[in-house]
């Protein structure tokens, strides 16, 4: 579980509070698109290139006494904190850039999560394009939002190792400068990624699987309400859960011998107008599952992975925080998801492969057991 993004938000609020005024260096971007450090003066260099002088002078003996040079070494390493005190400087300019980058993508998540939320709500309306553009733009934000936060995190080490070079002696800083130009190199390999979905693709030139749907028997078909539900007043088909898939971890199995941590039952719900809905049940067994999967948020989004590598996304609008039972010793919680008439047409033809639920606390990956699930189910509203 991707369970990392807590912790980091903690550092980094922590770091900068620690941070100290720059020295007026500001990171900015030149017409080819690489990243330069301007500085007061006018003058600037390249961020992601080497420096051309060596920190240590060329001279890594250590001691006066193995060293005939012990003099010119004393001299250099003056001139050694100088040099160290712009890499501070770099390091702290490179970290207010990115911190500025990631606010204003945070309030980019905010500005769509907010109008998905007005449709959910029947504030506005959205075509099916509109909609689906909604989705995949809040999906590639949200992606982007993840990226800046592990850049800040990258960039607050780099802070922290520069402070630690201006304070090392000559026998650690060689040893320190080298774990910075790691970090600095995996620093420039986030700043170098280009983040992006992966491309939707045309599932009207799909083929259809006719004899999958076609299994779907009347013994299949059952439902656990058919009739006027009693709250809205519209007729409700509601059918009877099926498994989807279990899991366990690895490291756990030793643990569960007779089934598994995590079981999701899923069912179909069509309403009267037209609206279908995914229902998911989780099971876990673990008193600690609040705390380890936190829940399931509304906003959140269920991506759902065909064997032939297409993707349907589905956005929850009724999550759950969880309920113990503490008799059988389980978790147990429930999301609800609509799908649209496109993503309709694309689960009622094809096998699932695989589903990436997103809780409070993180994200997991799930092998699906059942794969003709929603092929089954779908064919029984026809």
């Amino acid at each position: 579980m991707n369970k990392g993004l807590p912790l980091i938000s903690f550092i980094i609020c922590l770091l900068l509070f620690a941070v100290p005024s720059i020295y007026g260096q500001e990171l900015t971007t030149n017409a080819k698109g690489e990243k330069i450090i301007l500085y007061p003066d006018g003058s600037w260099k390249y961020f992601n290139k080497p420096p051309v002088q060596d920190p240590f002078g060329g001279n890594k003996n250590k001691g006066a006494e193995s060293n005939p040079k012990a003099k010119s070494v004393n001299s250099q390493q003056v001139q050694n904190k100088e040099y160290l005190t712009i890499l501070v400087n770099e390091a702290y300019a490179l970290q207010t850039s990115l911190q500025a980058e990631y606010d204003m993508q945070k309030k980019t998540v905010a500005a769509l999560s907010q109008k998905q939320a007005e449709f959910l709500n029947g504030l506005i309306t959205l075509t099916e394009k509109e909609l689906t553009d909604l989705n995949q733009s809040l999906s590639l934000a949200e992606l982007q939002e993840t990226v800046q936060l592990s850049r800040l995190a990258k960039v607050a080490e780099l802070v922290l190792i520069t402070e630690q070079l201006l304070k090392s002696d000559q026998n650690q800083m060689e040893q320190v400068y080298t774990k910075y130009e790691t970090v600095r190199s995996d620093l420039q390999v986030l700043l170098d990624r280009d983040v992006e979905l992966e491309p939707e693709q045309d599932f009207s030139s799909q083929p259809q699987h006719n004899s999958l749907a076609e299994q779907a028997s009347d013994s299949q078909c059952q439902f656990a309400f058919d009739g006027i539900d009693a709250i809205t007043g519209k007729t409700r088909r509601t059918l009877v859960p099926d498994f989807l898939f279990s899991s366990t971890p690895a490291e756990l199995r030793s643990y569960f011998p007779n089934g598994d941590l995590i079981t999701c039952q899923s069912s179909i719900t069509e309403m009267g107008g037209g609206k279908v809905f995914l229902l998911l049940e989780f099971t876990i067994q673990s008193a600690n599952a609040n705390n380890a999967y936190g829940g399931v948020a509304r906003n959140s989004v269920l991506t759902l992975r065909t064997f032939e590598g297409d993707q349907v996304r589905l956005v929850c609008t009724i999550g759950d925080e969880g309920h113990y039972n503490d008799t059988k010793n389980v978790y147990t919680f429930r999301a609800q998801y609509p799908i649209s008439k496109g993503e309709l047409k694309v689960l009622s033809r094809s096998e699932i492969d695989q589903a990436r639920v997103v809780w409070k606390t993180g994200f997991e990956d799930y092998d699906i057991l059942n794969v003709d699930f929603f092929i089954k189910q779908l064919n029984c509203l026809k």
